[in-house]
């Protein structure tokens, strides 16, 4: 059953907080990227370090930029980071251009690499990750977590073609729940958290604690990595 059945649809007024804080991410400091580039930056002396690589995936009406707060904590720890576009043309492309980004970039090939998503990102990840080789661990801060032949409801193309197999059947997964989530119901982010074994940080934030509580983001991220060890 598709969760445009079991959960309530976006509302037009969440979206539009979404894209007013896209707005916001777009014109205020510490940038991380422009829109459509991608960021990455190596382990300190420029050699692949034995630490995973550690891929951020931003959601919808949004850029890279969303990480502005986290790419630094991460690379501050001598991590390898990549926040590459997300193309927003729907999630069976999305998942493919990210997919393609995985198994075909010659910086990646035989590094473990953890995988993040917020919000929309969170339904690319889960299908990208899906037969990536190297995909060790998937972190949904604020996330859509699919199983197989789910929607996410809405308006726009992403959020009505389903979903495909789904990473977190083979793959640990961990999940940030805002519990003031005014843009996917904290409800929903739970029963799909538990649906896919996720181990759950609830955050006393809203839709966006990857910018207002980066610490807690960014130590889940670790235990996800740690796990991977």
């Amino acid at each position: 059953m598709s969760l445009s059945r079991t959960t309530r649809r976006i509302s037009l007024a969440a979206l539009l907080a979404v894209v007013l804080a896209a707005a916001l991410l777009a014109i205020g400091p510490g940038r991380a990227t422009s829109a459509g580039a991608s960021v990455g930056a190596a382990a300190p002396g420029g050699r692949h370090s034995a630490k995973p690589v550690i891929v951020l995936e931003h959601g919808a009406w949004a850029d890279a930029s969303s990480w502005s707060s986290v790419i630094p904590e991460l690379q501050r720890r001598g991590f390898t980071v990549y926040a590459p576009p997300n193309p927003l043309r729907g999630l069976p492309q999305d998942s493919a251009y990210l997919h393609q980004f995985l198994t075909q970039n010659a910086a990646l090939q035989g590094q473990p690499v953890v995988l993040v998503g917020h919000s929309y990102g969170g339904a690319v990840i889960t299908n990208a990750a899906t037969g990536a080789p190297g995909a060790r661990a998937l972190v949904s801060a604020h996330a859509h977590i699919p199983d197989q032949g789910d929607t996410l409801g809405g308006p726009a193309s992403a959020f009505t073609e389903p979903s495909g197999p789904p990473a977190w059947k083979t793959i640990p997964s961990w999940a940030v729940i805002g519990t003031g989530d005014q843009v996917i119901p904290p409800a929903q982010l739970t029963f799909m958290a538990k649906r896919a074994g996720a181990r759950i940080t609830d955050v006393d934030a809203g839709h966006l604690s990857l910018i207002s509580e980066a610490p807690v983001v960014t130590s889940v991220i670790l235990e996800a990595v740690r796990a991977t060890g």
